[in-house]
C-alpha cells in the first residue's frame, strides 16, 4: 500500500518522497550573552525512528546480486532535448529512449518479464544527478541502471546501478560531468507499473555525495556548517565522535524560505532518532551521525541551510553547576576541588615566573598558588567571616593587562585555604628590590574555559596590588552566576 501511494504521487507529479518524515520547521538562531544564571536542561535520545525508509541507503547497503555486465551498448540514435517522444513509441531499447526532463516524474509499464524501459537526460555542466525508481507491485523485481554516452564511439558505458531486489526503491546518485546519460529500468522478475524521476543540482556539490555513513562529511565539535539539499531524496550526513564520558550537544538548523528540513541522529548500529532544533541532547562516548533531510519533500538546491553545533563535554556522574555559551561546569562531591569544565578537570595550581638579566640589571620573580587537601571551592554567593560579601562561580568577560590573561569568556572561581607566595629580587633600577610574601589565603582565580587551567590570580596578586607594577584588572561583564549549593 505504501509503495502504491508513492507511485501514485510520482505519476501525479506531487512527489511526496519516501525516506523522510514529517517535522515542524524550526527557524531558531543560537543565542549568546544571556546574562543569566542557568543550567541548561538536556534530554536523552528517545524518539527512535522505526520507519526511516532510506535506512539502507544511509547505512550504505546494496545487494551484490543481479549486477548487469559492464559490456558497452551500441546506440544508433542519440537522444536530444528537443522534446519527449510520443508515448506510443517503443522505448524498450536505447534507440527509442524517451527524453526525461529533470524534476518530472514519469510513469511506465513493463509488461514482459526481462524487458527494459529506457530514458535519457542531458547535463550541460558538472552536476549531481539523482535518479529514483519505484514499482507498483512489491513482488516485482526491477533494477535501475545509468549509462554515460561516449560520443566518440556512440556506445553507452555503465556508470551506476541499483539492484536491491523485489519490493525496494532503487536510487542511483552520482556527481557527473557534462554529457548525455541514459536510464534503464529492467525487469529481473515480474511485470507491472513503474515510475522514474531524475533530479539535477549544479550548486554546492563540492561536498557531495555525502548521503551515506561511509562517505559522511566531518562535523565540527562546535561551529557552523552550510550546505544545500539537492532533491527530495537528498540526505546530508555528517560524522562526529564523543571522546569524553559524554557530551551535551545542541543542533540548531535554519532552513531556506519555504523549505522544511529535519534533523536526525544515527548510530553506527543503525538506530536513528528524531531530534529537535535548538534542544540539548546527552550523547555518551562513541561515534554518531547527524542527518539533514527534507521533512516533506520541499527543497531548494540553490539556497543553503545552516546547522550550528554547540558542544558541552561532560562527566556523566558529576553535578551540573552552571552552563553558558556551550560551556558546562560540573563538580564531583559537595566539597573540595574536583571541578570540571566541559569534561576537563580544572587544575587550580598556578605559577608565574619573570626573569631578566642585562648587564648590571636583573630581576627574578616567582608567583605561585598551590592547593592543599583542605582547599575548597565556593560555588555560590557567600559572606566570609569578616562580613564581606562575595560572588561565587561566574562566567565573565575578564579584563587584564597582566600576562595576556584577558579573555572574552573565562571562569571566575573563589577557592579557600590555598597557599599563595610571591618572591622578587631585583637590582635598584628595577625596584622594588625585594618582596617576599607567603601565606594561606582565600583566592579568586581566573580559569581558561578551553584548557581548564588557571591563567591568572584575580586576588591575591602582587601585580594588581602594587602600584609599582602598573597592571590593572577587572570583570568586564558577568554572563552567568552559579546558584547551586
Amino acid at each position: 500500500m505504501r509503495r502504491k501511494k508513492i507511485l501514485a504521487a510520482l505519476l501525479a507529479c506531487t512527489m511526496v518522497v519516501s525516506g523522510v518524515l514529517c517535522y515542524d520547521k524550526a527557524m531558531v538562531s543560537a543565542s549568546t550573552n544571556k546574562d543569566e544564571s542557568t543550567v541548561e536542561k538536556y534530554q536523552e535520545l528517545s524518539d527512535e525512528v522505526t520507519d526511516f525508509e532510506q535506512k539502507d541507503r544511509l547505512l550504505g547497503e546494496d545487494s551484490p546480486a543481479k549486477k548487469e555486465s559492464k559490456k558497452d551498448i551500441k546506440v544508433d540514435k542519440v537522444i536530444t532535448n528537443d522534446g519527449i517522444q510520443a508515448l506510443s513509441a517503443e522505448n524498450d531499447n536505447p534507440n527509442g529512449a524517451y527524453y526525461l526532463p529533470f524534476n518530472t516524474p514519469v510513469g511506465d509499464t513493463i509488461d514482459v518479464e526481462g524487458e527494459s524501459r529506457w530514458y535519457g537526460v542531458i547535463a550541460d555542466t558538472k552536476s549531481r544527478i539523482t535518479t529514483f525508481m519505484v514499482t507498483a507491485d512489491d513482488t516485482a523485481n526491477f533494477d535501475l541502471y545509468v549509462y554515460k554516452l561516449n560520443e566518440e564511439t556512440s556506445t553507452l558505458e555503465l556508470i551506476g546501478y541499483s539492484t536491491k531486489g523485489a519490493g525496494s526503491n532503487e536510487i542511483v546518485d552520482m556527481v557527473v560531468d557534462a554529457g548525455t546519460y541514459y536510464i534503464r529500468m529492467r525487469s529481473v522478475s515480474g511485470v507491472g507499473e513503474c515510475a522514474v524521476v531524475s533530479y539535477l543540482s549544479t550548486q554546492y556539490i563540492d561536498k557531495e555525495i555525502n548521503d551515506t555513513m561511509q562517505f559522511a562529511s566531518e562535523l565540527p565539535t562546535s561551529g557552523t556548517v552550510t550546505d544545500a539539499i539537492d532533491s527530495p531524496l537528498d540526505m546530508d550526513v555528517y560524522k562526529f565522535s564523543v571522546s569524553t564520558e559524554g557530551a551535551r550537544k545542541k543542533f540548531t538548523i535554519v532552513s531556506p524560505d519555504d523549505c522544511n528540513y529535519a534533523m536526525y541522529i544515527a548510530k553506527a548500529d543503525g538506530s536513528i532518532y528524531n531530534i529537535k532544533s535548538d534542544s540539548l541532547y546527552l550523547l555518551e562516548k562513541g561515534d554518531y551521525y547527524l542527518v539533514v533531510a527534507s521533512a516533506d519533500g520541499t527543497f531548494n538546491n540553490s539556497a543553503t541551510y545552516t546547522v550550528t553545533v554547540t558542544n558541552q563535554n561532560c562527566i556523566l556522574d558529576a553535578e551540573d553547576l552552571v552552563s553558558y555559551d556551550g560551556y558546562l561546569l560540573q563538580r564531583v562531591g559537595k566539597t573540595g576541588i574536583n571541578y570540571y569544565i566541559n569534561g576537563k578537570k580544572i587544575d587550580f595550581s598556578y605559577k608565574y615566573e619573570w626573569n631578566i638579566s642585562s648587564g648590571k640589571d636583573y630581576l627574578n620573580a616567582t608567583m605561585t598558588l598551590a592547593t592543599k587537601e583542605t582547599s575548597d571551592v565556593y560555588s555560590k554567593y557567600f559572606t566570609d567571616t569578616n562580613g564581606v560579601d562575595h560572588e561565587g562561580i561566574m562566567f565573565i568577560k575578564y579584563n587584564s593587562t597582566f600576562n595576556s590573561s584577558a579573555r572574552n569568556l573565562a571562569l571566575y572561581i573563589p577557592i579557600n585555604d590555598v597557599r599563595y607566595s610571591y618572591n622578587r629580587v631585583a637590582s635598584a633600577s628595577l625596584a622594588p628590590t625585594s618582596v617576599h610574601q607567603s601565606y594561606d589565603a582565600f583566592a579568586n582565580v581566573i580559569v581558561d574555559v578551553d584548557t581548564a587551567k588557571v591563567i591568572d590570580l584575580f586576588s591575591p596578586n602582587w601585580y594588581y596590588e602594587s602600584s609599582a607594577s602598573h597592571h590593572t584588572n577587572g570583570i568586564g561583564k558577568i554572563y552567568a552566576i552559579c546558584e547551586i549549593e
